[in-house]
């Protein structure tokens, strides 16, 4: 069985609603460790310090309350800067001094280069290349001469890839 099980036995030993054979199994659990009987007595001191301390009732004035809300909110909306701590005022603005421009101005610019840079690299392809590839299969190998007059041998499962018109290797 599982803690939840003797808590809520527990509190039924508390409560005054356990039965016989409740009890004898939540005596058994409590007799059983050393751990189960620091948990059992921990719960009745608990319990004993808690039968102590009574609710405070608690009033509200729900009508009051919506009232001051609805107040608030007409002043608010009529043009008076009235907070809701009652306190009359609005936010300043604050001006950006000629620093804060400057810095505003040179992200944007860092911003527009690093776009336009990634913009040509992207799409500054040469669409004139070709390229020419020689693969082999399985169980074949093939001797490959290069343009420049290079010579490759390829084994098994293998390729080149090659630009065309091929220039100088180095």
């Amino acid at each position: 069985m599982d803690n939840t099980y003797y808590m809520d036995l527990i509190g039924r030993y508390l409560s005054g609603g356990i039965t016989a054979a409740e009890k004898a199994v939540l005596m058994a659990w409590v007799e059983e460790s050393s751990a189960n009987r620091k948990f059992f007595d921990e719960m009745i001191q608990l319990w004993s310090v808690s039968s102590h301390y009574e609710d405070e009732p608690f009033n509200t004035d729900v009508e009051a309350a919506w009232s001051t809300l609805e107040h608030k909110l007409e002043q608010r909306s009529s043009g008076g800067k009235a907070g809701i701590s009652g306190q009359t005022g609005g936010a300043k603005v604050l001006r950006m001094g000629p620093m804060s421009r400057m810095l505003r101005y040179a992200a944007a610019i860092a911003l527009l280069l690093a776009a336009g840079y990634w913009v040509l690299n992207r799409f500054d392809t040469n669409p004139e290349v070709q390229v020419a590839e020689v693969r082999t299969g399985l169980g074949e190998q093939q001797e490959v001469i290069l343009p420049d007059g290079s010579k490759v041998l390829l084994n098994e499962n293998t390729q080149i890839t090659y630009a065309e018109p091929f220039e100088e290797r180095r």
